[in-house]
């Protein structure tokens, strides 16, 4: 009986002493996580928002293109979009909207990136960078509110605060057109927000020096540089500085 046992194993074992594995040997890895400068799909809808409402405003766009530029090579331009109630009102209602790309901008090439960002997800990274733009915007129409002069031109004084919303639209177009130059071109990411950096660097200092020139039709030298430092400088530092310092 022991014979008989012992012959019925061995068929049992020759079945199972070789086998082919399928299977790759290399140990099975994680997917990739996105990279630093992709963007998460908080981003990408802002990117499809973006999309929807710069198709349907093509056409007001086009009607204040013309005065943005006139308004970058003169300080009058300012005053010539700012007559005309349509175009301030179409004005109003892009810079709104281009402040979704801005901060998807702003993210993607890390224009504004402190430390601290680096503890959340990315999608809650993208969002916390659109709310400190926001309350950058909330702090500066504050001081505005704030530091309205009583005895100068309060034309001239709300011609310069409305200002910004001209050179803010110029600059997020000039860096979208540069963003899809450099990335035909196949420019690295750091190269860009190099790029990027120096554009907002340049037109932030035309923004100072038009707001200067007509702070000071109705202001004399030194009150036009209170007016700038309160209104300016200083909501922009308290944006940049937690980026520089944190």
């Amino acid at each position: 009986m022991l014979i008989f046992l012992t012959s019925d194993i061995h068929p049992v074992a020759e079945a199972f002493k070789e086998g082919i594995l399928l299977l790759g040997t290399d140990p099975v890895t994680a997917a990739e996580a996105p990279g630093p400068g992709s963007l998460p799909l908080a981003g990408r809808l802002m990117v499809l928002v973006f999309t929807v409402l710069a198709m349907l405003l093509l056409r007001n766009f086009l009607g204040v293109f013309p005065y943005l530029v006139r308004s970058f090579f003169r300080a009058r331009g300012n005053a010539a979009l700012e007559g005309s109630v349509r175009v301030s009102r179409d004005r109003n209602i892009m810079a709104l909207v281009f402040i979704i790309p801005f901060c998807v901008l702003m993210y993607r090439y890390r224009l504004w990136a402190p430390s601290f960002l680096d503890y959340f997800i990315p999608d809650v990274k993208i969002l916390l960078t659109a709310s400190a733009f926001a309350l950058c915007l909330v702090l500066r129409a504050a001081l505005c509110h704030a530091f309205v002069p009583k005895r100068t031109n309060h034309d001239n004084y709300f011609l310069a605060r409305k200002s910004a919303y001209n050179y803010f639209i110029l600059l997020v177009v000039l860096q979208l057109v540069t963003v899809g130059i450099l990335t035909l071109l196949q420019v690295s990411d750091e190269v860009t927000r190099v790029v990027l950096l120096a554009e907002s660097a340049f037109i932030y200092m035309v923004l100072i020096l038009r707001r200067g020139q007509i702070l000071s039709a109705s202001c004399n030298p030194l009150t036009t540089f209170s007016y700038l430092c309160a209104l300016e400088i200083l909501p922009t530092a308290l944006f940049v500085l937690p980026a520089a310092l944190l």
